[in-house]
């Protein structure tokens, strides 16, 4: 009895000071927001709405992460040499919010079971930051390694969360809210290149006239176009599935079985995905990125040939179609819009390699010759560091010793990400990266497998996705402004639909 008493005098005695603190918490929010300006004091309201959102419901993180990483870099900030901006502070509060349930409901895993519901692809990931991790035996700044460092756990850690949380349900709601965040980018781009509003270099030809390169809030055009890529494949996918199989599009093996929460139909993201497509299929031609529009073509080929056999009779007219826009080109039948645009892509693909020392610069030629110098650059640290590198996000740091004098100054990357991996983390990196990557298309190949009908679709359009990106990395470095968390909600995604226990999409 008296036990009992005890412990309903404790429990009452942390109610009283919960609501103190409660108290005394709002006291000084009201101060706050009296003693600061009107745009200090809505900024604060907002971000304390946020917070109350996302401590009661984590998932509701996921959804901001998505609006975030578009949406996010104008208002990033620099602290200590970490840029900190609204994608950064909601996945930290998102994961805060989501391990502080665990405990607090006491789901943590024993040891013995701790494999349970961990999909592969997030071991994977732990061996890629492990790997990247040595490097720090060698590098050049830490600060500079840390910041990548925390940029692969964030994949670890995301993708990990959206496996242990998100249900299939979610799913469709999730890619309605990506294809219109990518909508709404895609107009932004659209207007700096019809207003001309952007630096001088985004200024290209583009037949008989100069025009302004879309790239969005992306500050480039090439970071731009890929994240659009990722709607973009996933639409395709989508429409690929509606035409080749209309009939299992949407079957009764698709239907959820969970009301706990809202659905959407397959007709509802179709129609979204097809009133979102001409904007950014629009937007994604002005970005002029030659490695997005690359990456987006292998992708396309790879879903088409791998969907059906009409699918491949399909790829093989486009085959003919693509060799006869070859030779017309050669030709010089095509509009010179487009043919100036592919004159020096073999020199783009590294087929022609070129001292860019002997090059006389031109704004035609710019980006080239830039690449160049930087691919050239990346080669001699490996070189140098054959196994380790300079130490991972080092390489704008090592630029300095090895950069041309006729070209001193870096962007900070090699652009190409493998060769700028292999002088940061040498063979070791490179290597792990390498299985990270074919693993990431295995997982995603794997899905396909396993799903049916719209989650097919869907696991398909996150296969090409994974292409696009890794071909497009041969001529940049993507990973940057949050578009490692885009990536890792691409493989949390992938783990929600490939597990059997989850309830299916509708």
């Amino acid at each position: 009895m008296n036990s009992v008493r005890a412990v309903t005098s404790s429990r009452a005695t942390q109610d009283v000071l919960r609501g103190i603190l409660l108290l005394g918490g709002l006291a000084a929010f009201g101060f706050a927001q009296a003693m600061l300006p009107l745009a200090a004091a809505a900024g604060m309201t907002l971000g304390a709405l946020i917070f109350l959102l996302v401590l009661a419901q984590p998932l509701a993180g996921l959804l901001l992460l998505v609006l975030a990483i578009p949406f996010g870099s104008p208002f990033n900030v620099q602290v200590g040499g970490f840029n900190l901006g609204p994608t950064e502070l909601i996945f930290a509060l998102t994961l805060a919010a989501w391990l502080g349930r665990k405990v607090t409901q006491r789901e943590v895993p024993r040891v013995e079971s701790s494999r349970v519901g961990i999909p592969n692809i997030v071991f994977a990931s732990a061996a890629l930051l492990f790997a990247f991790a040595l490097t720090l035996t060698v590098t050049h700044s830490l600060p500079e390694s840390l910041k990548e460092l925390i940029k692969w756990f964030e994949v670890l850690a995301l993708t990990l969360f959206m496996a242990r949380s998100l249900k299939r349900e979610h799913v469709a709601g999730l890619l309605v809210l990506l294809f219109v965040a990518a909508a709404l980018e895609s107009g932004i781009g659209l207007y700096q290149t019809y207003t001309r509003s952007g630096p001088d270099p985004f200024f290209v030809p583009l037949g008989n006239q100069i025009i302004m390169r879309s790239y969005g809030t992306f500050e480039q055009p090439n970071p731009f176009a890929a994240y659009l890529n990722y709607a973009l494949t996933m639409i395709t996918s989508l429409l690929i599935a509606f035409v080749f199989e209309k009939g299992k599009f949407a079957d009764r093996h698709e239907r959820t079985t969970n009301q706990s929460f809202p659905t959407i139909s397959s007709n509802f993201l179709l129609t979204i995905a097809l009133l979102c497509l001409p904007l950014i299929a629009t937007a994604f031609f002005f970005s002029l990125s030659r490695g997005a529009w690359l990456g987006y073509a292998v992708a396309f080929v790879v879903m088409v040939a791998f969907r059906s056999r009409r699918a491949f009779i399909l790829f093989g007219l486009l085959a003919l179609v693509s060799l006869g826009v070859l030779v017309l080109g050669s030709l010089n039948i095509l509009p010179p819009a487009i043919s100036e645009r592919l004159t020096d892509l073999p020199t783009f693909l590294g087929l022609n390699l070129f001292d860019p020392r002997a090059v006389v610069l031109t704004n035609e030629n710019f980006a080239l010759v830039d690449r160049m110098a930087h691919w050239y650059a990346a080669w001699n640290m490996f070189v140098d560091h054959p196994w380790l590198g300079v130490g991972i996000g080092n390489y704008g740091v090592a630029y300095a010793q090895y950069g041309f004098r006729e070209w001193p100054l870096s962007l900070g990357h090699a652009h190409n990400f493998y060769l700028n991996l292999l002088a940061e983390t040498g063979i070791i990196g490179a290597a792990f990266y390498a299985l990270f990557v074919c693993a990431s298309i295995g997982f995603a190949w794997l899905t396909v497998q396993r799903t049916h009908g719209l989650s097919q679709a869907v696991a398909m359009g996150m296969f090409g996705a994974i292409i696009a990106i890794t071909v497009h990395n041969i001529f940049d470095n993507l990973w940057v402004h949050g578009m490692n968390m885009q990536f890792a909600m691409l493989l949390g995604t992938l783990a929600v639909l490939q597990d059997r226990s989850s309830t299916t999409l509708r």
